[in-house]
């Protein structure tokens, strides 16, 4: 997916392929970043993730939830992975917050953390932030040179609002009524309607003509009028000239003493009353909050009701405020008759849950709204926050599902083509790879795409998600799609590098090197390749020399690695950065010091080492090529040579991403000596490794290693404590399932010092059997472990139950049988091996005999055992 693109950078990702401890489960190395790419050139391929909460951030600034945004869009701009696009988007957002909270500091801070400066969305909120500083100079140019037309659909009526604040500023008061109306009509949904009300209050506030002689002119009409209608207004307008005359405590008196007066009659004047109240106190304060909590459960109309919404949820900024917003919209949702905004009600009771991790309740009242007002315009919404509750639970499939229905809500919207892209990275995440590549196809017929999301990233994902389904079919189809798009200008080099390499990497993986290596062969000799930019013709002939070591034809590598120094990398061919030849440089030798060595040159690949060390010292190749030495000298049998070279690294290179591995490899080398110090030598270097690189993603394997090694010194109660440590650190680990049978294992082999531990080591394999998250293999083996300690300790009908399980569950089934390794092979036939003795003890030679036949049959280990039981049987030989 995107996002796994933007994972750290390692130039030589040959790494992947080498820590394949006999353990580790197998990765695609497709899934790791190409190599010869520049961090900035990672940069403009976008991430799921930040998009995900770049939209989730707008929502919740849409319905006033200004908290969770802030926090969202602070998210987002703190990655440093944002492409340009993204950023601006994120900035926009969170200065829009700042506005709406009324921080106008903040605000400007905002627009300077990516947003671009020239568009007309950063000009109107220049514009705001200057109108709500009183700053119509300021304001007057950007405010006048903007058009609906020039800012997205939604931000269109807060043009007219700004227009509206400068005519008010100015006194041109009919002007600034047209300009407010023409927000209003503008509006998207009622929701935003409401929102441009209270742009007209506050501008009220802001700009209302203020002298003390107005203060005792509209308390004489006060007086004239009190209790009517015509007194109430004086009241809200003798409020709004106090509060711009600084005396903002005798604006709060005065409100509060007209409300004591308003009769049921007069709901209208209270609304306008209150919400005035809130504004002049502060949404937030203590007095402000009270009147909006009235407005809410009193309000006549509608609007005043959403605005009050909208103030509430940007006050709930705390634990406690955030509690009693949710018991007010508990007893509202639950008023009979159902109150008018019921649906505006449940939409911000689901994001207020939603905020708060209560994922079951968001979702019930999402669909209760999506069930209960087919005609509503917060239907969107709604579906948002389905989608939002999908991912946060990593339901990816049933994100899918909500985005799909989203989608045919949206009609022709600029928002479909993000949902478009999330569409197919939830299939992508769901690893429901065919239709992740079908997914992708569509996003690419969107006119609008998601900021940052190029369609040279799209076109990417496509030929990746195919390559992922890992069926033969749609191999083939991936590499015609991507045949098909080398001519696509919009392909651009730094994607189009990055299928091809992981092309090459996934028919690796399927054993189809030299496939991939003739189809490389076949692309640049293509006259038509001529064309191509210079970066990529690089990236190719590398990658052309590496897949020739690959598949088994190191003196063509000697060939063409010599071309790629002579050409492409040479320090004349300055159409190519200078940073990107001398890297490839420096891979290609290292290629060739590998091929030398292949061909048995050995004096050479070393000398070719050694000068690569001293021609590009700290270099990734240069530090890798100590790991290719102490191979090959491993191959030869040299341990402590190959394990010395190793520490060297680690101790000059402790930085380097390869420091890690070398220690682990290190401790390898020790281990394959074989004696009981070279054991505790392998296990001190990979205690070295966990405390120098605790965050280092192979503290895992070599825990796991720890323990292995010191059940191999009998020390099994230590093993215990480690594997306990394993499980209990890395519960989500994908490999977990194999510290838990070791742990299982370690458990069952203390038995006959210690019987308790039996049902302990009972209990994990049975757990670890019928867990479906972990390893077919690692299943299986459990499964024969439970049976065959059950049957170690005399319980032979339940010994036999459970292998007869494991082989009806996984070998009797086609479909699971085919998907095992080799390894699941052998494990089957120790099952139907021993259960088959067992039946034979058990005097049922029958049942033996079916055992036995079906390990000829199936094909699993253990073919002449079978045979020669099958035919003692048969010949009588009797039971034993």
């Amino acid at each position: 997916m995107i996002a796994l693109r933007n994972v750290a950078r390692l130039a030589l990702p040959l790494l992947a392929a080498s820590v394949a401890a006999s353990w580790t489960r197998a990765q695609i190395p497709a899934l790791a970043p190409a190599p010869l790419l520049a961090a900035k050139e990672l940069q403009g391929l976008g991430s799921a993730a930040a998009l995900f909460e770049l939209e989730a951030a707008h929502r919740a600034a849409e319905l006033g939830f200004n908290t969770a945004a802030r926090a969202s869009f602070a998210r987002v701009l703190e990655r440093g992975d944002l492409p340009g696009a993204a950023r601006s988007r994120a900035a926009l957002g969170l200065a829009a917050v700042e506005l709406a909270s009324g921080r106008l500091d903040e605000a400007e801070a905002a627009l300077g953390r990516g947003a671009d400066l020239a568009s007309a969305q950063t000009r109107l909120r220049r514009g705001l932030i200057a109108l709500l500083r009183k700053d119509a100079l300021t304001a007057a140019p950007l405010v006048e040179s903007l058009r609906p037309e020039e800012v997205p659909a939604e931000e269109a009526s807060w043009v007219y609002v700004a227009q509206g604040m400068l005519a008010d500023s100015r006194g041109q008061y009919d002007r600034a009524q047209v300009a407010y109306g023409q927000a209003e009509s503008r509006a998207v949904a009622e929701l935003a309607r409401a929102q441009m009300l209270l742009a007209r209050e506050r501008a009220r506030l802001l700009f209302g003509q203020a002298t003390p002689e107005q203060v005792q002119v509209l308390q004489r009409q006060i007086d004239q009028f009190q209790g009517r209608p015509v007194g109430f207004t004086a009241a809200g307008q003798q409020a709004v000239v106090l509060d711009q005359l600084g005396r903002k405590g005798e604006a709060q008196t005065v409100l509060q003493r007209q409300l004591a007066l308003v009769t049921a009659a007069d709901r209208e004047a209270a609304d306008r009353l209150r919400l005035l109240l809130a504004l002049v106190s502060g949404p937030d304060s203590a007095v402000g909050l009270n009147a909006l909590r009235q407005l809410f459960a009193s309000a006549v109309q509608p609007e005043m009701q959403r605005i009050a919404l909208q103030l509430l949820a940007n006050a709930a900024s705390d634990p406690e405020v955030q509690r009693d917003f949710r018991r007010e919209l508990d007893a509202h949702i639950a008023l009979k008759p159902a109150p008018k905004i019921l649906d505006d009600l449940l939409l911000y009771r689901a994001r207020l849950a939603l905020t708060q991790h209560e994922y079951e309740q968001a979702e019930a009242d999402a669909r209760a709204l999506l069930a209960d007002f087919p005609g509503s315009p917060d239907r969107r919404a709604a579906f948002n926050v389905l989608v939002a509750v999908a991912w946060e639970l990593r339901r990816y499939r049933t994100a899918a599902e909500a985005i799909a229905q989203l989608q045919g809500e949206l009609g022709p919207d600029p928002l479909r083509g993000p949902f478009a892209v999330l569409l197919a990275e939830s299939y992508f995440r769901a690893q429901d790879y065919r239709n992740a590549a079908g997914a992708y196809a569509l996003a690419l017929q969107e006119r609008t795409l998601p900021p940052g999301v190029t369609r040279g990233s799209l076109l990417f994902q496509q030929v990746l998600a195919l390559l992922l389904a890992d069926q033969p079919a749609q191999t083939d189809e991936a590499l015609q799609v991507l045949d098909r798009l080398a001519g696509d200008a919009e392909f651009d080099a730094v994607n189009r590098w990055q299928a091809e390499w992981n092309v090459g990497k996934t028919l690796q993986v399927r054993g189809q090197t030299p496939r991939a290596y003739e189809r490389l062969n076949r692309i640049l000799a293509a006259e038509s390749f001529e064309a191509a930019p210079p970066e990529l013709r690089l990236r190719l002939a590398w990658l052309q020399a590496k897949l020739s070591l690959e598949a088994g034809q190191p003196a063509e590598t000697l060939e063409l690695v010599a071309k790629v120094l002579a050409g492409p990398a040479a320090e004349t061919n300055t159409a190519v950065a200078a940073a990107l030849r001398q890297e490839t440089a420096g891979t290609a030798r290292l290629l060739r010091a590998q091929a030398l060595l292949e061909l048995r040159r050995e004096d050479e690949g070393l000398a070719e080492l050694t000068e690569l060390r001293r021609a590009f010292p700290g270099s990734d190749p240069a530090v890798y090529s100590f790991i290719i030495q102490a191979n090959y000298l491993s191959r030869l049998g040299q341990t402590v040579e190959a394990q010395t070279l190793l520490i060297q690294l680690a101790d000059e290179h402790e930085s380097s991403p390869y420091a890690a591995y070398a220690l682990y490899e290190a401790a390898g080398n020790a281990e394959r000596r074989g004696e009981d110090r070279h054991y505790e030598e392998a296990y001190r270097l990979l205690e070295s490794l966990t405390k120098k690189f605790p965050a280092n993603e192979l503290v895992f394997y070599a825990k796991l290693r720890q323990g292995d090694l010191l059940r191999k010194l009998d020390e099994l109660g230590p093993a215990q404590v480690i594997y306990e440590s394993i499980v209990n650190r890395f519960p989500t680990h994908q490999d977990v399932a194999l510290a838990e049978l070791a742990l299982a294992d370690t458990l069952f082999a203390q038995v006959t010092a210690d019987a308790s531990r039996l049902g302990s080591a009972l209990a994990r394999y049975e757990r670890l059997f019928d867990l479906p998250s972990a390893p077919v293999e690692v299943r299986v083996e459990a499964g024969f472990k439970e049976g065959y300690a059950l049957a170690m300790r005399g319980n032979s009908v339940e010994a036999r139950r459970a292998l007869w399980l494991v082989a009806d569950r996984f070998l009797l089934d086609p479909a699971s049988y085919t998907t095992f390794t080799e390894k699941g092979r052998y494990w089957l036939g120790r099952i139907l091996l021993v259960y088959a003795d067992l039946c034979e003890k058990a005097k049922a030679p029958q049942e033996a005999r079916e055992a036995y036949a079906l390990v000829l049959r199936s094909g699993v280990w253990g073919e002449n055992t079978a045979k020669a039981a099958l035919e003692r049987l048969n010949t009588g030989a009797g039971v034993r």
